[in-house]
């Protein structure tokens, strides 16, 4: 399976394929760093998650260890 693109305006985006159930998974803070370029992704992402009603998003949505840009 082949890689798609990994960046979104300029800005790298972490992507993982889950074999398993045979999809791509992307990082959501990268999204949000591309799109809205918070002075603090993180935060601005948990306060999304946070805001919305009823948790539509934040539980459909897990954390994932992705390798940084630092190598961590």
């Amino acid at each position: 399976m082949t890689k798609p693109e990994n960046t979104f305006n300029g800005k790298p985006i972490r992507s993982e394929y889950d074999a398993e159930k045979k999809e791509w998974l992307f990082s959501a803070v990268d999204i949000v760093t591309a799109l809205a370029e918070p002075s603090h992704p993180r935060k601005y992402w948990y306060n999304i998650k946070k805001q919305l009603k009823d948790g539509q998003l934040s539980s459909k949505i897990g954390q994932l260890k992705m390798r940084s840009a630092d190598g961590r």
